[in-house]
């Protein structure tokens, strides 16, 4: 595009270059006044607003205030060499730490832009990140609306705060139409591979023809693809596309001018001879409604780290396609959730620390208690010493470690645990000067990465998110590694042989496993189809010959991955009702655990016992089995590797329960056990900590990270006996009937309800019209734990604490949500009458506790 004119959406696909004409113009129509005040880089250097050192070879060139208010801050940062959206989103925090207001930052290097926020009241946590480049997008528009100035201070703030850059809106748009294309494409191929007796192959299909077409958008954006950043245009049908698939990608001499790839991500399936003209025939439209899809989006290939969520559409947001992909129901069933970025991140370092023998600390300063990662502290002490040598050691130690995931879904730890390893070494590297090769540490990593899952899907999505994390990377393509023996589908992770292979006692077990080992490594990066052909061969060999050995008949653990140095989970969220009975009392029997326990304890145990020694392990789980009866088991057997148990103020992801992320060492341990309540995964503030020595740590109720410090410091060592040591504790009768009893005042809704349904309320007799009517009459609009909304007189319920957990903040006293019937007399109370009749209609079961 030549000059950039008014109207955003006038240039939507057209080439652009985001330089400063095109800000001018574009925020002048988003309603800011463009008066522009100079601000001096020297300065800004000075007071710290700018870090002295950028890194990669960008330098301030200049800085336009655009806007001041009494909240935020918003400038137009001119800049030359490598525009990266680490480098602007560093920039964003500092400007607002030594400015204390929120930034909007726009940075230009002339033809690409990155816009960054930092949301909230303090420096800390996420900062939002948006790239511009080439051309503008249907949904750059829409990120570029979110940011429209508002006269009112106070409105704009709550805006910038809420709306700014909005993440969550593009992510959900994206994964919605993708999870309607992916849904129509495997009903469209489903009836093919049902004729040829496959079905099954149906969703697996789907997927991995998304995740290709997919893989096509991120690369072309690199301008692989014959220089072309829109080559997936000049595609005409689906057999020219599976043409690029099969020859294109998948061949070193191939004659369309493609990079050879390999990876086995474009290997062509074995029904493809077969098959292929009938798919091609129900896919043609498919292949044109998906490109339409996903032209539609911004695809860029500068991966964001775990605390800068980025707007456009980057290899870490398909981390976020399994959990969308799956239907509700079956979400339930496999217990799948996803974890962000930052708290995956923390997961890593904490287990990464526990590795290296390093010590996470909580200390008080005078900003309260303050978390310090002890991988922090211990870069702090190398860019001190300045020891080449000391650097060289952690580099070597890091590029060997062996990490397992082993519900691995879609391979978010994994590629967490390569980014979080390259970014320590490049923060070790820049101590002494030393040059980081990112490419070759990760060619490094990735054959020491391995995952296995129930879902054929999550491998999929697995392997692509790895494969997309190395061609970031790279400068040049070559070829992929080929991750079918890394990442592996199996039936059961927990699943143990009938008998343990002892490499100490058995030397032809020991020989086969160093085979395998070498086996795997090679097949990484062996890229002929005869040499894989053989190699998997051998390689399926040997497994067939161990898992008989063991007894077993399927894919064990122990078979594909040496003992790991750490494993990393966030293990399924099934309860123990939701387990058949079969795998129950399996699990129960050969993990020796409380039969009530739920799934993801066992993964615990089962990610210990996998372990080497001296190895670590960190998991976000529920935070049950810290205060349940079924805990007391699996405290037993966990107290001795326990390092650390850390929860936050606010919920994580979308699983309707409490989470703790607890770290063990397969060590010997003396020190005493952690227990650090933060503000959140993503903030060093401490609302809570208690650490106790080991000892003294009995199986029980550990209610350390919401318990008040007057209880863990002048209570808790009083207490030498439980009550239920002196008499037997039982529960009593249970009514069954929780749903009746436990309800919420809602009050608030009362006007909106009688107004949408007139004619229940006269039939209940109620007079009143509004809420504040309802309250001078004495009666209540309550919504009872079974949903159904009645009006009671407000005499006949009480306050109550339906959970501890739910109530207890830093401080004692607080004042219980949820209401309980109470009534000593119904007289005078015809609604509480009525309600009561209600009740008694119900179905419950009494139980005995």
């Amino acid at each position: 595009m030549g000059g950039y004119t008014m109207g955003l959406r006038d240039h939507i696909m057209e080439e652009t270059r985001f330089d400063l004409d095109f800000w001018l113009k574009a925020l002048s129509e988003l309603g800011y006044d463009m008066r522009l005040e100079e601000l001096d880089v020297g300065t800004l250097v000075e007071k710290k607003v700018f870090p002295r050192s950028l890194g990669d070879n960008l330098r301030v060139e200049g800085v336009r205030r655009f806007l001041s208010t009494d909240y935020v801050e918003g400038a137009l940062i001119l800049v030359s060499g490598s525009l990266t959206k680490s480098s602007a989103t560093r920039v964003a925090r500092s400007w607002k730490r030594m400015r204390l207001l929120r930034p909007l930052l726009i940075f230009s290097d002339g033809e690409q832009s990155v816009i960054t926020t930092v949301p909230g009241p303090g420096s800390e946590g996420e900062a939002r990140v948006f790239n511009l480049s080439e051309r503008l997008y249907h949904t750059d528009v829409e990120v570029l609306e979110s940011m429209r100035f508002d006269p009112d201070p106070e409105r704009y703030k709550e805006r910038y705060d809420r709306e700014f850059l909005p993440y969550e809106k593009v992510r959900n748009e994206f994964f919605r139409g993708y999870r309607e294309l992916y849904a129509r494409i495997e009903e469209a191929v489903r009836p093919v591979f049902r004729t040829a007796g496959i079905e099954a192959e149906s969703s697996a299909y789907a997927q991995r023809f998304l995740g290709r077409l997919m893989f096509i958008y991120f690369i072309q954006k690199k301008g692989w693809i014959n220089s072309d950043k829109r080559y997936i245009d000049s595609v005409r049908d689906i057999s020219e596309l599976n043409l690029l698939f099969y020859e294109g990608f998948n061949r070193k001499d191939s004659p369309l001018g493609v990079p050879y790839l390999n990876g086995s991500l474009f290997d062509r399936e074995e029904y493809m001879d077969r098959l292929e003209g009938a798919l091609e025939r129900v896919l043609e439209p498919l292949f044109f409604q998906a490109r339409e899809f996903f032209n539609r989006y911004n695809f860029t290939v500068d991966e964001s780290s775990p605390m800068d969520i980025d707007v456009s559409l980057d290899p870490s947001m398909i981390g976020t396609v399994f959990e969308n992909m799956l239907p509700e129901n079956q979400r339930g069933a496999k217990g799948t959730y996803y974890t962000p970025p930052a708290e995956t991140a923390f997961i890593i370092r904490r287990a990464l620390s526990a590795y290296l023998g390093l010590k996470d600390r909580v200390i008080e300063d005078a900003g309260g208690k303050r978390f310090v990662d002890g991988l922090t502290a211990y870069l702090e002490e190398l860019a001190d010493k300045k020891s080449e040598r000391d650097v060289r050691e952690l580099r070597e130690k890091l590029l060997s470690l062996r990490i397992l995931d082993p519900a691995v879904g879609s391979g978010g730890f994994l590629v967490a645990a390569m980014e979080e390893i390259v970014d320590i070494l490049k923060e070790a590297d820049a101590t002494v000067g030393f040059k980081t090769d990112v490419e070759m540490y990760k060619e490094r990593i990735l054959p020491n990465l391995i995952g296995f899952d129930i879902e054929k899907e999550a491998v999929e999505i697995a392997r692509l998110r790895l494969w997309l994390s190395l061609v970031i990377a790279k400068k040049e393509p070559e070829a992929l590694p080929n991750l079918d023996l890394n990442i592996v589908e199996t039936e059961d992770s927990l699943q143990k042989g009938q008998y343990k292979l002892d490499i100490y006692v058995d030397r032809e077990v020991k020989n086969m496993l160093d085979e395998i080992q070498d086996l795997r490594e090679k097949y990484v990066r062996t890229h002929t189809t005869q040499e894989k052909r053989e190699i998997k061969s051998r390689f399926d060999e040997l497994a067939g010959k161990l898992e008989r050995k063991t007894g077993s008949q399927q894919r064990l653990i122990e078979i594909y991955s040496v003992k790991p140095d750490i494993v990393v989970m966030n293990p399924p969220y099934i309860r123990q009702e939701e387990l058949d009975q079969s795998r129950k009392q399996y699990y129960s029997s050969v993990y020796s655990l409380d039969k009530k326990s739920d799934i993801y304890v066992y993964f615990i145990l089962r990610g210990l016992e996998l372990l080497s020694e001296g190895g670590a392990l960190a998991a976000i789980t529920s935070d049950k089995w810290l205060e349940t009866s079924y805990g007391v088991s699996f405290q037993e057997k966990v107290k001795p590797h326990l390092l650390a148990v850390y929860g936050q103020r606010k919920r994580s992801f979308g699983a309707d329960v409490n989470t703790v992320i607890s770290v063990y060492s397969k060590r010997k341990l003396d020190e005493p056990v952690s227990f650090t309540y933060l503000e959140s995964f993503a903030s060093e503030r401490v609302v809570r900590h208690v650490s106790l020595p080991r000892s003294t740590l009995r199986p029980g109720k550990w209610f350390y990270l919401k318990a008040p410090e007057v209880f863990t410091q002048k209570i808790l060592p009083k207490l030498t006996h439980r009550l239920g040591d002196f008499a037997e504790i039982k529960r009593g009768f249970t009514t069954g009937a929780n749903e009746f009893f436990y309800m919420k005042d809602v009050s608030h809704l009362f006007e909106a309800d009688r107004l949408a349904d007139p004619e229940k309320f006269e039939r209940w007799g109620v007079k009143a019209r509004t809420s504040k009517e309802l309250e001078e009459q004495g009666l209540i609009y309550i919504e009872n734990e079974g949903g159904g909304r009645f009006v009671l007189e407000r005499a006949s319920v009480r306050p109550i604490i339906r959970s501890i957990k739910d109530y207890v903040k830093p401080h004692i006293s607080v004042t219980p949500s949820t209401l309980c019937l109470y009534v000593d007399n119904l007289v005078g109370s015809p609604f509480t009458e009525k309600y009561i009749r209600h009740g008694e209609a119900m179905e419950v079961e009494v139980g005995r506790g």
